[in-house]
């Protein structure tokens, strides 16, 4: 496992980095592994170098919404580090993947000695926020066919892969609708030639199209990624603004 996969890993000065990974160990997650339950408490954080995790509001009614996504641009925990012992959402593995994990207590500590690392999750504060608020703009103002779109360039962009492991109706209970409402934006989506539907899979056919597709949301989540994090990727670039391949 290469740490800098993970982008905030890769941003900060190598003798601060190999300090910090010696302090991680790495874990396998695979495709629905919870992380986090809502207001449970947790002991460790998590640096995604591949894969990505949901991240759920749960209602007392039983309803969700997903206000953020989290791969290897970051990492799952922030601000359990800063203090906070419970998790104010529920995470859960949507991408397999893997991770370097770090017990809280011991990320806290790392923060109080300084160096790089407290201004740079400084800095993923802001874009978590960005994510969150752009997410909630994005729910309340545009189409669900838009969001979908968004939804899938967003996973697309961590997976490595143009198949995604998801089904009509959890993808419905993530961006908040109802599954006939989301079949029928997929199946849209699937006549024009966007993507293809599998039983359990979606595989994207014609990114660009999405691309078109979407709302602003996903741009400007996008470059807000740039603008926090900026770093050399061995990898093919995304659309304008992206940070992802």
């Amino acid at each position: 496992m290469d740490p800098t996969d993970n982008l905030l890993l890769a941003a900060l000065p190598e003798r601060e980095r190999q300090e910090l990974v010696a302090l991680m160990t790495p874990v396998a997650l695979p495709l629905g592994q919870l992380i986090y339950e809502q207001d449970a408490p947790v002991s460790d954080v998590y640096f995604f170098t591949s894969g990505a995790a949901s991240v759920l509001v749960l209602m007392e009614n039983g309803a969700a919404l997903e206000p953020a996504i989290i791969g290897r641009e970051g990492m799952l925990g922030f601000p359990i580090g800063l203090g906070a012992a419970r998790s104010r959402w529920r995470s859960i593995m949507q991408l397999p993947g893997e991770a370097l994990v770090m017990p809280r207590d011991t990320l806290s500590e790392r923060l109080r000695l300084g160096g790089d690392l407290p201004l740079l999750l400084a800095h993923y504060a802001g874009l978590l926020v960005t994510f969150v608020a752009q997410s909630a703009a994005c729910s309340h103002f545009h189409s669900l066919e838009r969001r979908t779109a968004r939804w899938l360039l967003l996973m697309h962009d961590r997976a490595r892969s143009d198949v995604l492991v998801i089904t009509h109706e959890y993808l419905a209970f993530m961006l908040g609708a109802n599954r006939p409402s989301e079949t029928l934006v997929l199946r849209s989506l699937s006549d024009r030639g966007f993507i293809e539907m599998r039983r359990g899979e979606i595989r994207i056919i014609d990114r660009a199209a999405l691309l078109r597709e979407t709302c602003e949301c996903y741009e400007r989540v996008a470059i807000a990624y740039d603008r926090s994090v900026s770093v050399d990727r061995a990898v093919e670039p995304g659309p304008p603004g992206s940070s992802y391949p």
